[in-house]
């Protein structure tokens, strides 16, 4: 059975397609366990690692991400709230550690 902590240590991206879903995959398995769920949206899910930074460092490489991709926003959902997340404005764009 899965604990609350476990759920907590989750985080869901909504994107538009499941051809984005699929590349927001690839990028973010590339340092953590990631997959894809093509039900009723296009759902990415990442499992976080136990450093502190590593949500901020996630939501960074996303952000990046959302400009390569020419998106303006996508949701994500950690520890059962919903956010939204936008592209860094021009010339803000960051490196995640």
């Amino acid at each position: 059975m899965a604990s609350a902590s476990f759920l907590s240590e989750i985080v869901a991206f909504e994107v538009p397609d499941a051809r984005l879903a699929h590349r927001l995959c690839a990028l973010l398995s590339s340092d953590r366990l990631a997959w894809v769920d093509e039900g009723e949206a296009a759902i990415v899910g990442g499992v976080l690692g136990t450093d502190p930074t590593d949500l901020a460092n996630l939501l960074r490489g996303v952000e990046n991400w959302l400009t390569t991709e020419g998106l303006m926003a996508i949701r994500y959902e950690v520890d059962g709230r919903t956010y939204a997340l936008h592209r860094p404005a021009p010339g803000c764009e960051t490196t995640a550690a």
